[in-house]
């Protein structure tokens, strides 16, 4: 024999413990609002979601119960380092020396937006990446970011490789099949050169048909593409149990014109769960 009690409500949700991230920003993560039915499983989803921004070290909650029989929701979060800078040089017979520099800040200004910035530089080898994604445009969880790319590489003594191009991204949340699904939508523009051909590549290269030498260039590549993913991992890094699954569609040339058509499919799946002792 069941008899069911009052249900109780969320009256307030506090946030406590954010010195950088702005409360908006976790505050919209939350599945469980102000007013519903205080659900186990809503909290557990709003813990996930939070802890998967990645920006904090420790999620916990806690609650305070009303005279009504309602709750007052206590969530506190632990702020954790999240840029990075990084430097480093490396050698190879193609490259040579190569020094990098790294630059990420995965939560700029405390907004969740994130800035990604990689230079290499060497004799043979410089590399500029720029990389800005906005997470929530406009505060809707619609996803917007841009790339700029310039790469020059110079192969041995032949000829120097240039690499320039634009993508720009836009991403939503689904809520079918269910609330685990997003959808990015992708451009991308690109245009490769090659030149500062050697004298000695130029005599080898005579003698072979569609040679670098013999093709007009720059050569330009206008692609769009399409990713559908589900992640309901419990965590961006390390995951201990759930899956990821991942299709992306591309399309270059034909009505989006550029030198080079082509079509590719990729495909991604992986599974996460414990094995032996905490393996």
């Amino acid at each position: 024999q069941v008899n069911e009690g009052v249900q109780a409500h969320v009256h307030k949700i506090n946030i406590d413990g954010n010195t950088k991230t702005h409360e908006k920003v976790i505050r919209r993560e939350l599945s469980i609002k102000p007013g519903a039915v205080f659900k186990r499983s809503l909290l557990l989803r709003s813990l996930r979601d939070v802890s998967y921004l990645n920006f904090f070290s420790n999620v916990v909650p806690n609650y305070d119960v009303l005279e009504s029989g309602d709750i007052d929701l206590n969530i506190k979060v632990e702020e954790k380092p999240t840029g990075q800078i990084s430097f480093g040089a490396g050698y190879s017979e193609r490259d040579k020396v190569v020094g990098t520099l790294g630059l990420g800040i995965p939560n700029l200004f405390g907004t969740g937006q994130s800035l990604q910035l990689n230079v290499d530089f060497g004799k043979r080898r410089n590399t500029f990446q720029l990389s800005y994604t906005n997470p929530w445009f406009k505060d809707t969880p619609t996803s917007v970011g841009a790339d700029i790319y310039n790469v020059n590489r110079r192969w041995f003594n032949d000829f120097t490789e240039e690499t320039r191009g634009v993508g720009l991204r836009l991403g939503k949340r689904l809520y079918w099949p269910d609330n685990y699904f997003r959808i990015f939508l992708g451009y991308r523009f690109e245009s490769v050169r090659y030149f500062d051909f050697s004298d000695s590549y130029k005599l080898r290269a005579d003698s072979i048909p569609n040679s670098l030498t013999k093709i007009n260039w720059p050569q330009l590549t206008s692609s769009t593409s399409i990713t559908i993913q589900r992640d309901d991992r419990n965590l961006p890094q390390f995951a201990t149990k759930g899956s990821f699954v991942s299709w992306t569609g591309e399309l270059a040339g034909g009505p989006l014109a550029g030198d080079w058509d082509y079509q590719k499919h990729v495909l991604e799946a992986s599974k996460y769960l414990h094995t032996l002792w905490k393996l």
